[in-house]
């Protein structure tokens, strides 16, 4: 985006208020915060947003039940159909992955800037099609990364400046159920493992070094536990990922070989590990989310030019394009294990591993609708699965 670019789209005395579009659990810690940043900045030059349309046409009804249980006064529910976009100073896109491109454009359209929760889409020609409309609409538009923005990681990258490491271990694990913001958070199976927590990854190494980029990727190797990923970046870094939904405890961490300097922030801010000395992070300044949405109303504002904005979707690209790749070997890998099975006569329908096989594989390919109506009907989905298996027996 150009110059002339900068500020465009941003804020004016017609345009006072923003839209979060999605009706599940992201969306709704996404009101939360922003409802008390907007009210930290209103009077203070930066914004002046006097209300925010919750816009979901997902269950509207238990939707609006939340609203008047929270008792927020300047948010309000409103379908797709009647977004008041005249109105609109800026719009956070929080609805499913495959929801993410129509909700972009639909924003974008309109010369509303964007901020679409990470990943911006699944492939890189939608990406680069809504990189494209943003440029000719000269409207900013961005990606929800908010480790991008965390001041304990920041100064994690700038302790280990300089280092030109033999490899980095990175671990991104979470159970299968835990306590978030306040609310209980489950997998989202429709997306798979690579799509929802790939691109932190690439937003950590964009931190520490945000000149170099990935080159290559190594292996993909699954089970239902846990992913392990093998790329090359940098200067023929080996990044060595594991992912996981169905761990035992949460785990956020990155470690550098052989420097013996990493962090840990399953809890954060977290510690600091250089050598045998372990040290806390300290707890300043705003929370991640906090910093990645004032960041994004100040672009929206003009206070930012777009062209310095770190999560802007130039910069960002890479991102949608290494997800794209690693989720196809991944899927690669998985239909293969499931072959070996079937072939073999192996596969067992009532084995809960390989029923999770299944779920990792297929689930991603449903609707949310799709996928909850069979979890909730065990005849369902074993007669949902049993055709699986049958196709694959006849590949």
């Amino acid at each position: 985006m150009d110059a002339d670019a900068r500020g465009q789209g941003g804020l004016n005395s017609k345009r006072q208020a923003m839209a979060v579009i999605g009706g599940g659990r992201w969306a709704r810690v996404l009101l939360t915060v922003l409802r008390d940043l907007v009210s930290q900045l209103n009077g203070k030059g930066t914004t002046e947003i006097d209300s925010i349309f919750w816009v979901t046409d997902h269950a509207p009804q238990a939707a609006q039940v939340y609203l008047d249980n929270q008792q927020w006064e300047n948010v309000s529910l409103v379908p797709r159909s009647k977004i008041p976009f005249s109105e609109l100073v800026a719009g956070v896109v929080a609805s499913s992955p495959r929801q993410h491109f129509a909700d972009c454009q639909l924003l974008l359209d309109a010369k509303v800037p964007v901020l679409c929760e990470k990943p911006l889409v699944t492939s890189s020609r939608e990406a680069g099609q809504l990189q494209a409309l943003a440029a000719k609409q000269k409207t900013p538009l961005g990606v929800e990364l908010p480790l991008m923005h965390a001041g304990f990681f920041r100064d994690f990258s700038r302790s280990v400046a300089g280092c030109i490491p033999d490899k980095i271990q990175i671990r991104w694990c979470d159970p299968w159920q835990e306590i978030r913001h306040g609310e209980r958070k489950s997998p989202e199976l429709t997306t798979d493992y690579i799509t929802d927590m790939f691109p932190h990854v690439w937003s950590l190494l964009n931190v520490v070094r945000p000149d170099w980029r990935l080159k290559s990727i190594e292996s993909v190797t699954y089970s239902p536990e846990q992913i392990q990923v093998e790329c090359r970046w940098g200067e023929e870094v080996l990044v060595e990922s594991v992912f996981s939904r169905r761990a035992e405890t949460r785990e956020r961490r990155f470690w550098i070989e052989p420097q013996q300097r990493g962090i840990d922030f399953a809890v954060e801010p977290g510690w600091t590990l250089a050598g045998v000395k372990r040290t806390d992070n300290p707890l300043c300044g705003e929370r991640p989310l906090t910093r990645s949405l004032r960041r994004f109303l100040e672009v929206a504002h003009g206070q930012t030019a777009y062209e310095d904005w770190e999560a802007s979707v130039d910069r960002c690209l890479d991102s949608v394009e290494w997800t794209e790749a690693l989720s196809a070997r991944l899927q690669a890998e998985q239909e293969n294990q499931l072959n070996r099975l079937v072939r073999d006569n192996a596969f067992d329908i009532d084995c809960p591993e390989h029923r999770n096989r299944l779920i990792d594989r297929w689930f991603p390919e449903l609707s949310r609708t799709e996928a909850n109506a069979l979890l909730k009907s065990p005849a369902r989905f074993r007669q949902w699965a049993t055709q699986i298996v049958d196709d694959l027996g006849k590949r």
